[in-house]
């Protein structure tokens, strides 16, 4: 993104002015069956592992009033009526009942990336249930309240168990969960609490489930921490690849035990890759050379550089 000046927070002509929206949709991309815009820029929180929250400008939140023209204007060009909002922090947008609102009413379809759990919200519950989705994403990120705290999420077991009970009452059947394991600090018994509060969930989903007489899908996906630069939490000391590979193997079983819960989990050599290319400059530039003129082959390369 441009730098940006930082004016006030909802009130911003700069953010105004700058392009946001998609204005080619072809379902040959990733998302490609919708207009991806852009509501805000920034994040109001500073997790502790979070890139943008640490290295952006003040949190940006573009007018609701522009959000909605934008969304019209990419409408008239692509043809296409649904829309996914783009922020580190959707729910964080202060006019963001407004917006859901609006698009609803001029006939589009909508939809986010993840909701944070104490942003979620009756109004962008009902903008996902209006626009014919079945399902949620919310992101405990650790099992344990303790690491959440490390992370700098202030959240505790009930609430992500109340916020899971609002997307259920909202006639959102299906639920996806994001965890991080091979964090800083973390124990077995803080990996073991990502099991344990998938269960509750799963739990939660299944009274829901019985009463509705079809039981919703609940998967997980477990990704493997990555340390960022400046960030707070990238200055701590993480396990060792092969302490996070057994962590991450631990934890995939106990959730792969779980009656119906699906379960994906990010490769650990992956993780070691995007580790060194978060954190390295020059060294990072080179990697890439050798990956490219050697046809795409990585891993051998990465563990030779991390060794």
């Amino acid at each position: 993104f441009p730098l940006l000046p930082a004016p006030d927070r909802v009130q911003t002509p700069a953010l105004s002015r700058a392009a946001g929206a998609s204005r080619i949709v072809t379902p040959r991309a990733e998302l490609g069956k919708r207009i991806l815009v852009e509501i805000a820029r920034g994040c109001p929180h500073h997790c502790t592992f979070c890139w943008v929250g640490h290295n952006c400008r003040d949190f940006l939140a573009r007018p609701a009033a522009r959000v909605l023209e934008m969304c019209r204007e990419a409408r008239e060009i692509t043809g296409c009526a649904s829309v996914g909002l783009i922020s580190s922090a959707v729910g964080a947008h202060p006019e963001i009942n407004d917006i859901c609102a609006g698009l609803l009413e001029e006939g589009f379809k909508v939809s986010y990336s993840s909701l944070r759990i104490e942003e979620v919200n009756e109004a962008m519950l009902k903008a996902l249930v209006r626009s014919g989705q079945r399902g949620a994403t919310l992101a405990p990120e650790a099992g344990s309240e303790r690491l959440r705290r490390l992370l700098g999420k202030r959240i505790s077991d009930e609430e992500i168990l109340n916020a899971v009970e609002h997307t259920q009452r909202a006639g959102l059947t299906d639920l996806k969960l994001y965890y991080m394991t091979g964090l800083p600090q973390e124990t077995e018994r803080d990996a073991d609490r990502i099991v344990e509060l998938t269960d509750a969930v799963r739990r939660v989903m299944l009274s829901h489930g019985r009463e509705r007489g079809r039981l919703g899908a609940l998967s997980v996906n477990l990704g493997i921490y990555t340390p960022k630069p400046n960030t707070p939490l990238g200055r701590l000391e993480t396990p060792s690849q092969s302490e996070t590979r057994k962590r991450a193997a631990r934890v995939t079983r106990g959730l792969s035990a779980l009656p119906n819960v699906r379960v994906s989990t990010d490769s650990a050599d992956l993780a070691a890759a995007q580790r060194f290319l978060s954190n390295r400059s020059f060294e990072s530039a080179a990697l890439v050379y050798r990956v490219w003129r050697d046809g795409g082959k990585w891993r051998g390369k990465v563990k030779a550089m991390l060794r």
